[in-house]
């Protein structure tokens, strides 16, 4: 499953950012950048995942630069809402290849 958020950034129109689930335990963190010039750059950042508890409402994700745990999740329908690194964000799931 994958789920996409967009937000705005200091210097850019936008950033769309997709957070990739695989049930290996294995993700992807891709963050695409589109600046007012038209210029766009895209940045892939792997992870390992897995749940920081028993009751599956914290991931947690290992970046090979640290680790970021998503709390207070709540999932329903094609949303997913949490507190990401300390801010509270909503993203849109969707699936490649339906």
């Amino acid at each position: 499953m994958i789920y996409v958020i967009m937000y705005g950034l200091i210097g850019l129109s936008d950033c769309e950012q997709q957070l990739t689930f695989n049930p290996d335990g294995k993700g992807w963190d891709t963050r695409i950048y589109h600046y007012p010039s038209g210029r766009i750059d895209r940045e892939e950042i792997p992870f390992y995942w897995d749940w920081d508890n028993y009751y599956t409402d914290i991931p947690y994700m290992d970046y090979e630069d640290g680790q970021t745990t998503l709390e207070n999740v709540w999932i329903s329908g094609r949303t997913f809402k949490c507190l990401y690194n300390g801010e509270w964000v909503t993203f849109k799931a969707y699936q490649i290849g339906l």
